[in-house]
């Protein structure tokens, strides 16, 4: 979990464990790759990255995002967004499949199962959270009925993935944009 202000390196970190597991045979072999390398104990396994980047999915309009295959599809909530990066069609179809998307949050059996999705390809499963208090506060801040739904998703998320072998979940919960911060935001955070 990161919690730095504005500036501190959030998704800069991000960034780096994403070029860390996305072809790790392929690292160049530089000081700061193995310095991560012995931190860790291990180097580090490939992994399929599915990032949901909270400040650019719109409320309205949603966001694209890339299956496997390289298929692009927007999704306006967050568990189809993730799980169309784990899985296309197939990750889609374990969270009820068909063509409207689900709107209710996955429970923690579902997201185990969608998050094991990368380990039938001898893969391990990374999950990269950015900027989630922007989403939360403009989707609470429209709707107060969504603080139960953002509890429900993150609480199964998480236990989901402390379930899943070889499995990691990495957020960056603070906003960038202090006005996010306010009041409803302090409350958001709670959750």
């Amino acid at each position: 979990q990161l919690q730095l202000t504005y500036g501190g390196g959030k998704t800069h970190a991000l960034i780096t464990l994403v070029h860390l597991v996305t072809d790790p045979a392929k690292l160049p072999k530089l000081p700061a790759v193995q310095e991560f390398s012995s931190h860790f104990g291990i180097s580090p396994p490939a992994a399929r990255v599915a990032a949901l980047v909270f400040d650019r999915l719109d409320v309205e309009t949603g966001m694209d995002v890339r299956a496997p295959d390289g298929t692009v599809r927007r999704f306006r909530m967050p568990w189809s967004a993730l799980a169309w990066q784990l899985g296309g069609e197939a990750g889609l179809k374990i969270l009820g499949g068909g063509e409207k998307e689900r709107e209710t949050p996955p429970a923690t059996n579902v997201l185990e199962e969608l998050l094991a999705l990368p380990g039938e390809e001898g893969l391990a499963t990374l999950v990269l959270l950015d900027e989630v208090l922007m989403w939360a506060h403009t989707i609470v801040g429209a709707d107060r009925g969504w603080i139960k739904k953002i509890e429900a998703f993150f609480q199964c998320l998480t236990q989901a993935a402390g379930r899943v072998k070889r499995c990691a979940l990495v957020a960056s919960l603070l906003a960038s944009d202090p006005a996010k911060s306010d009041e409803l935001g302090k409350e958001v955070e709670k959750v």
